[in-house]
């Protein structure tokens, strides 16, 4: 006759050593979820409006004015300020504008900023340049 003791028990170790290898996994190896889908929004300027980035660059560095760095470094500043606020944006790149030029306040500024950010951003990016947009003072 065969002893099922000890197959029993061989058995339950096998389970048990199972389910600490599935728990393992389950709370301690991170889940492998694709990143976020990129995409890219626009923003264009005003004659009478100051970017959100550049009001805070100018509170921060009054000495220097903003426009008058490189444009990898116009670029790095943008993206240090939204990564302040917890708003990754991945890149940067400004554009000729093809809006009618003028002087007046709702005219365009000349040119336009695309920001790639994480889809999942996009209306947390547009919300804080429509509430951060401010006049010129």
């Amino acid at each position: 006759m065969a002893d099922f003791g000890t197959s029993v028990s061989a058995i339950a170790g096998i389970a048990a050593g199972a389910g600490i290898i599935i728990l393992f996994g389950i709370f301690f190896v991170p889940t492998m979820n694709p990143d976020p889908e990129k995409t890219w929004i626009s923003y264009e300027p005003t004659q009478c409006s100051t970017p959100p980035w550049i009001d805070n660059w100018n509170q921060l560095h009054p000495e220097q004015n903003f426009r008058m760095l490189p444009q990898d470094e116009q670029y790095q500043v943008i993206k240090e300020y939204y990564q302040e606020i917890r708003i990754p944006v991945h890149d940067v790149k400004y554009r000729i504008s093809s809006s009618p030029n003028c002087a007046a306040c709702g005219c365009s500024a000349g040119y336009i900023v695309d920001f790639q950010v994480n889809e999942t951003d996009v209306n947390k990016l547009r919300e804080n340049i429509l509430k951060a947009t401010v006049q010129i003072r």
